[in-house]
């Protein structure tokens, strides 16, 4: 019986098979240590070259190829070497052959939070989601319901790919745990800066009074006790040498009409 292999096996299998082999990559080598690209293709891809095709464009896709497979692994100083023109490849020799050896030795790649879904996802699957506005793992992660049909609102994605989809995430848990730490530290941030702006409007507050908070609400309270409304004795707390204390006396400011003030203290 014919099983369905895995999404991340399928991807582990690309990946090896992407990798250059033996003879693509002594024709490079051999390329880098100075022949020409006809040369050095002729010498080491004769049997593999189609008739009429580009030396050029051989050795072209092969960089293109370890290019890719660096930048897939989280690795873009091992691209470096292999972004040059064509008079610049003798001077890349050795850097060239070392990052080959360390892309070589490099484990299987493993998805990031932050990386793009095409990485990771059957060309059909991206298409729908870029559609849907989802473009990276991340989003993915955030937009996407955890619920069972969250796929239904996803014009071309299907029960069948939102599985695949599904069992990428399973292999690898530390995505969604990365995203839930990411929304954590998010609302820790939007805490902080609310417990921010409260201090600094108790420090406006205190400034304004001239005062502590406290000190003005038990102002206003003996003056309430005294009889005074609380319009007149919120004003005589805040300026206390206007009035007497515990007195009836007319506001000193006089009835303007000023609107009364709500005191709150913060302990």
């Amino acid at each position: 019986m014919k099983t369905r292999q895995s999404l991340p096996n399928k991807i582990a299998n690309r990946e090896q098979e992407d990798f250059p082999d033996v003879a693509q990559l002594s024709a490079l080598r051999a390329w880098y240590a100075g022949l020409s690209a006809r040369e050095a293709v002729v010498r080491f891809l004769a049997a593999t070259k189609a008739p009429g095709e580009s030396s050029r464009g051989i050795l072209g896709r092969i960089r293109t190829r370890l290019i890719t497979l660096a930048h897939a692994r989280h690795r873009p100083d091992l691209a470096v070497p292999f972004q040059h023109t064509a008079a610049q490849r003798e001077e890349r020799c050795n850097d060239a052959s070392r990052a080959i050896e360390v892309l070589r030795c490099l484990p299987a790649p493993q998805p990031q939070i932050s990386d793009d879904i095409d990485l990771w996802l059957p060309a059909r699957s991206v298409a729908a989601l870029r559609a849907h506005g989802i473009d990276s793992l991340a989003d993915l992660t955030v937009r996407i319901p955890r619920r069972r049909r969250w796929w239904i609102t996803i014009a071309g994605l299907g029960p069948a790919r939102a599985k695949q989809i599904e069992s990428l995430f399973a292999a690898h848990p530390q995505l969604t745990e990365r995203a839930r730490i990411s929304g954590r530290g998010q609302a820790d941030c939007g805490r902080t800066m609310g417990t921010s702006s409260a201090a600094a409007r108790s420090r406006r507050i205190q400034r304004r009074f001239q005062g502590s908070v406290a000190y003005v609400y038990a102002q206003c309270e003996q003056r309430l006790r005294g009889g005074s409304s609380l319009a007149v004795a919120t004003r005589g707390a805040i300026h206390p040498a206007g009035l007497s204390q515990g007195s009836r006396t007319t506001d000193a400011v006089g009835d303007r009409g000023a609107s009364a003030r709500v005191v709150v203290a913060h302990d």
